[in-house]
């Protein structure tokens, strides 16, 4: 009769022919000492009890039988048996370990691909090989090393323990982050093949080999994970008992390490990509933040603020004005605000990049542990810098990006900003010397006058207003609109309003004096604009007062009479610098005691409102109508300034100037 040796554990080989169907008494067993020992208390060593008790009942049954039992040192085994014409059941016993290992290995890797599939993690990747491996291997820790190619280091990116809490994990694995030469993870990383060491206490490459030892690790496995010849990192199991190594093992590792390897690569790039847009979408988020203000303070308090919010625990803008240092300070919620004074030095000048901060340094004594500085350059200007702080983790390359780039968009509007603040005190002080800077108090008659000038400011406008005595009891009033706004607007509004006084001085008629001032701007050849006046000639004699009103294409004053109803008063003829034949009239008005004339430019009636409505002269002249019979001439010209900026809604689009004249009940 043919037999097949199977060995079974570490004893003698046993081959079983025969046994009696009844009682399983074995009827024959070569080389062995079992003739007439029941089958099961032949097996009860070898095989699991489950599997014991499920072999007595199939022998007992009666018909062919073909089992897979489990040995107890964890192969497998398939009995095969069928009963004879002498009612012997002979059986042979296989070792079927290879072909349930290959079932077993298979499995694992369809279980860890499926997880791998579903992971937006590494450490959604590195949790599964735990779930399928850990049993098996008896594995206690299992962790993912990558290698980050730009700063020289191996750094732990994820870490799963079976059965123990963290510090114990912390105190076999020692620091997150190695020197790129040194560890045994950079050895299985150089290693193509599976690195096993079946007695860790015998490897003196595993850093704090003696630890680990101590805390029950038997033996450690290594994979490579890389691409060809590109290194990515390498993924360590640590194991309870020392454990030999495994063909099938070490063959379904590898396998896995590839998959790794591609799951790793494609979750590094999702990750460069998701960390680019989201820098991208805070750059641009600071960029409207920093486009909101032109004012330095504001500017740098904004900074400070958004970047504490997503980088640093603490910001500090540091900037440069007329060879002072100016800092700005911010800090994270949670973390104490830094007294820091302006003198003080923080860092020292050409201090550039991420800084470990060393003990001693006054921002370590304040709680600070790394710093961050990116310079502010415009223009070939250093304008100042960036210092960011952390009191606990590093900087990464990706705040390190985000810092510089913030720097550069920081330091591009200061230096607008400064810009614009010359520009802007440039504008104000030649704005101020086109308007007078106090008007004249005459008796029998309130004067008020208010300016708003459109835009950013860094424009002079071309509106004016003029009040001077002229001759005996009389005194001229003026306001006009030059075209445009700038240098040239403001050239001419200073020639109309000094040509203008000098010509009321030589004329009495507002006609005549308005001609004289068209002439001078065309004999001016530096320019070609135009603009429009409105000049009143005041004769105060007694009880009377007379306007003689001339309009140079200027709009019509509202004259309101002392009962509070309002007209439009004025002819209005040609604007000036556009035709040398002015076609200019004159109009007398009577200013009665308690009446009002109101002179104003177009940036009051063509106010628009967001749904393009004008503000227009009949919702003027009917504002001013509403008020008091006693309203004071500051009343009136506050009334028509509010309402008209108010109308708009927003910042205005046009200067406006307003002239109150207000007679008085008293001569």
């Amino acid at each position: 009769m043919a037999t097949q040796e199977v060995r079974i554990g570490s004893g003698a080989p046993v081959t079983i022919v025969a046994f009696e169907r009844g009682s399983l008494r074995c009827a024959e067993v070569i080389d062995g000492d079992g003739v007439g020992i029941d089958i099961g208390d032949l097996l009860t060593d070898v095989i699991d009890d489950a599997d014991h008790e499920r072999l007595v009942s199939d022998l007992g049954g009666g018909g062919p039988i073909d089992l897979s039992l489990r040995h107890r040192d964890g192969r497998w085994m398939r009995l095969r048996a069928r009963i004879g014409d002498d009612d012997l059941v002979r059986a042979v016993l296989l070792d079927d370990s290879v072909r349930a290992t290959r079932d077993d290995a298979a499995r694992i890797e369809a279980a860890t691909l499926r997880a791998f599939s579903r992971a937006t993690t590494l450490a959604d990747a590195v949790q599964p090989l735990m779930e399928t491996l850990g049993e098996p291997l008896d594995a206690r820790f299992i962790e993912l090393w990558l290698i980050d190619h730009r700063t020289d280091v191996l750094r732990r990116v994820a870490t799963v323990s079976r059965g123990l809490p963290p510090f114990h994990l912390e105190r076999v694995t020692g620091p997150m982050e190695r020197a790129l030469e040194e560890g045994f993870a950079r050895i299985v990383a150089e290693h193509d093949e599976v690195v096993w060491i079946e007695h860790l206490r015998d490897e003196p490459r595993f850093y704090r080999r003696k630890e680990a030892v101590l805390d029950g690790i038997g033996s450690v496995v290594g994979v490579r994970l890389g691409n060809g010849s590109r290194e990515v990192g390498a993924l360590l199991l640590l194991l309870n008992r020392p454990m030999p190594p495994d063909a099938d093992i070490s063959e379904l590792l590898e396998r896995l390490g590839q998959q790794l390897t591609m799951l790793t690569l494609n979750l590094r790039r999702d990750e460069l990509l998701q960390r680019s847009q989201r820098r991208l979408r805070f750059i641009t988020e600071l960029s409207s933040v920093l486009d909101k203000s032109q004012d330095p303070e504001v500017l740098a308090k904004r900074l400070t603020a958004a970047l504490v919010q997503r980088v640093a625990d603490v910001a500090i803008l540091e900037r440069v004005e007329r060879r002072r240092t100016k800092r700005s300070v911010a800090s994270a919620e949670g973390t104490a605000m830094l007294a820091i004074a302006d003198d003080l030095v923080l860092l020292p000048r050409r201090a550039k990049g991420r800084i470990k901060l060393t003990e001693g340094s006054h921002l370590h004594q304040l709680g600070a542990r790394h710093a961050l500085v990116a310079t502010l350059e415009a223009r070939d200007q250093t304008l100042g810098r960036l210092i960011l702080l952390s009191v606990d983790d590093p900087f990464d390359d990706e705040e390190e990006l985000i810092a510089k780039e913030a720097a550069r968009r920081a330091a591009a509007a200061l230096d607008h900003a400064q810009l614009f603040s010359h520009r802007s005190h440039i504008a104000r002080t030649l704005q101020a010397s086109l308007l007078p800077h106090t008007l004249p108090a005459i008796d029998g008659m309130q004067i008020a006058a208010r300016y708003e000038a459109a835009g950013d400011g860094i424009d002079s406008g071309g509106d004016f207003y003029d009040v001077f005595a002229t001759s005996g009891a009389s005194f001229a009033a003026m306001i006009g609109d030059v075209q445009g706004k700038g240098p040239g607007a403001a050239a001419i509004t200073a020639l109309a309003r000094y040509t203008l006084r000098a010509a009321a001085l030589r004329a009495r008629r507002p006609s005549r004096i308005l001609t004289l001032l068209n002439e001078a701007l065309f004999s001016n050849e530096q320019t070609d604009r135009c603009c429009t006046v409105a000049l009143a000639r005041v004769v105060m004699r007694g009880a009377d007062a007379r306007a003689v009103l001339c309009l140079a294409g200027h709009l019509q004053p509202i004259l309101r009479s002392p009962d509070g109803r309002t007209s439009f008063v004025g002819k209005t003829g040609r604007f000036l610098g556009a035709f040398r034949d002015t076609k200019l009239f004159d109009t007398e008005v009577l200013l009665e005691p308690g009446s009002a004339l109101i002179l104003y430019t177009d940036g009051v009636t063509e106010a628009r409102a967001r749904d393009g409505s004008e503000f227009h002269d009949r919702r003027l002249a009917e504002l001013v109508e509403g008020m008091p019979l006693d309203a004071s001439a500051e009343d009136i010209a506050d009334a028509i300034e509010t309402a008209a900026i108010n109308w708009q809604e927003r910042d205005l689009v046009d200067d406006l100037a307003i002239l109150v004249l207000c007679r008085t009940n008293q001569a």
